[in-house]
């Protein structure tokens, strides 16, 4: 178990609700500030959905299952209804969605004894199940492309293909109650399930080979499972505790207050539960982050999922609505935005931004500079250019462009992510290359240089570095030494104190003269640092 100090109980502060208007059948909200971790924005549905399980959708949107009011909802990341899309059997008890390999969603159908299938325009077509009375509870999508559900009552496991083809699978322990379900971990060909009324663990193979791996305490009820960081864990309601799969036959046990009955993966491979009216913050090793309480005394939270934005997203059974727990986590940027179009622009041109590529973002914010040179130290914000779209004016003839995207979820801002600069010129020339050689300006200032020894004799090694002035420049290097044929490729660099070293052995058969000593420096996205080409040769005897 972790040693880290568990945080709670706490209930966020009112204030932290945000006020969600109905308009004109959709939900209308103001934009959330940023939430500590924990805090909790609750979103209405409708009366008398009581969501049961809630799900992320292909198309970036909450799913949930409404066993009462026969539908599932689409659900924005700002907590905006967008749509609601009623089944075809009446009093069928959606009981729990997810996405499909085929870009739709799929809803096990307890009481209608069927398996949907949504599109994501709301398009329902519904598979009868073979067995009868078979009470579907959990289904999930297999690593063969189909997807597999619980039968509570018909103590199987279902298959169904995205075809609607349905293949059952008996679990050998009679009325064992199979509940909750989810794929292993990756490149696993297996899916876990709980046998809740007999107190078990089991798992399927995609080939339909039924394994009891883990007996437990008799009354322990375990009910949702998951995989976190490539453990399966799961919610043991009657024994209020949350159990590992040490292997197949050997589980791990922590003791968690008010009985947890879902757990899902969150960010950063941490692991939630809902408990009584709380959901749990978890380590990936089970140690206890924090407890949060639903603002409004019993609830029923149920199943929860990680959104799109990085929260935490929580069905809320007896309040009729989904919460955003917020995890901690602000987006991050894995790559710059772009400016398009690049090249030939001129005064009355019309730049477009990207967002570039962001993990947990909700939404974004623009800002357009204008930079006198290609040294992002020049660069300045244009008063009021704040929008995807910028038109260039007469005014900003022969400068350099760049936009920063800042990126925001309820946890809080991500930082800058700026693109490449772009060049207005009307009658300028495309500038020159930059000259490449062993030292190099980055922006802001900084500078790199390559240091590479004068010779080396085959089969021997010497050190080969960069220093960065300032140290504090951030990023990593990639070296490369060429010589014909011959290429050796060194990447993933980090930047420490200032500086990279590697100490590279040449071959005995490498090829004797000059060799081409290249290094490319990455500056760390949303810094004002550019990308730098640097080179020198070292003689190979």
């Amino acid at each position: 178990m972790s040693a880290r100090r568990p945080i709670g109980p706490r209930v966020p502060a009112a204030t932290l609700i945000s006020a969600v208007v109905a308009v004109a059948g959709c939900l209308a909200l103001s934009p959330a500030a940023s939430a500590a971790t924990g805090d909790i924005t609750e979103f209405p549905l409708a009366n008398a959905t009581a969501p049961f399980d809630v799900a992320v959708g292909p198309d970036g949107n909450l799913w949930t299952a409404n066993a009462t009011s026969n539908n599932v909802s689409k659900v924005s990341s700002a907590g905006s209804v967008v749509g609601t899309y009623s089944m075809s059997t009446a009093g069928s008890s959606p009981r729990a969605i997810t996405a499909g390999p085929d870009g739709a969603m799929w809803v096990a159908l307890s009481s209608a004894n069927k398996i949907a299938r949504v599109t994501t325009d709301g398009a329902v077509t519904e598979f009868a199940i073979p067995t009868n009375n078979s009470q579907p509870f959990d289904i999930a999508a297999g690593s063969d492309g189909a997807l597999w559900f619980t039968e509570f009552a018909g103590n199987k496991i279902g298959r169904i293909t995205t075809a609607g083809a349905i293949t059952e699978y008996a679990v050998p322990t009679a009325a064992s109650g199979p509940f909750g379900l989810t794929p292993g971990p990756v490149n696993s060909n297996r899916l876990y399930f709980t046998e809740s009324l007999k107190s078990k663990v089991a798992f399927i193979t995609v080939t339909g080979e039924v394994t009891e791996s883990a007996p437990l305490t008799a009354g322990s009820l375990p009910e949702g499972i998951t995989v976190v960081n490539g453990s399966v864990w799961f919610a043991e309601t009657g024994s209020s505790k949350l159990g590992r799969l040490v292997n197949d036959s050997t589980v791990s046990e922590i003791a968690v207050a008010n009985a947890p009955n879902q757990v899902a993966a969150g960010p950063g491979d941490s692991m939630w539960a809902t408990a009584g009216n709380t959901v749990l913050s978890m380590s990936n090793q089970g140690g206890l982050n924090g407890t949060y309480t639903f603002p409004s005394a019993n609830s029923q939270p149920f199943g929860l999922v990680m959104g799109p934005d990085g929260s935490m997203w929580v069905a809320l059974r007896n309040r009729n609505a989904v919460a955003r727990v917020a995890s901690g986590a602000v987006p991050t940027n894995s790559a710059v935005p772009t400016i398009t179009p690049s090249s030939g622009i001129v005064p009355g041109s019309a730049l477009t931004a990207s967002t570039g590529t962001w993990a947990n973002a909700s939404s974004y914010a623009y800002v357009w500079q204008r930079c006198a040179t290609r040294d992002t130290g020049t660069c300045a914000a244009v008063p009021g250019a704040t929008a995807s779209t910028y038109t260039v004016t007469t005014a900003d003839d022969t400068y350099y462009f760049r936009v920063g995207v800042t990126a925001s979820n309820g946890s809080g801002d991500g930082q800058t992510a700026y693109s490449a600069q772009v060049q207005v010129g009307s009658n300028a020339p495309a500038p020159a290359p930059a000259p490449v050689g062993p030292t190099a300006t980055i922006g802001g200032g900084a500078t790199a240089a390559l240091i590479a020894p004068n010779s080396q004799k085959r089969g021997s090694a010497k050190v080969y570095s960069v220093h960065f002035t300032p140290a504090s420049v951030p990023g990593s290097v990639t070296l490369t030494f060429t010589k014909g044929s011959k290429v050796k490729t060194v990447s993933g660099l980090t930047i420490a104190k200032g500086s990279v070293s590697y100490k590279w052995k040449a071959p005995k058969k490498w090829p004797t003269g000059k060799t081409i000593v290249q290094a490319v420096f990455a500056p760390l996205a949303g810094t004002a640092f550019t990308q730098a080409t640097l080179q020198d040769t070292v003689k190979v005897k």
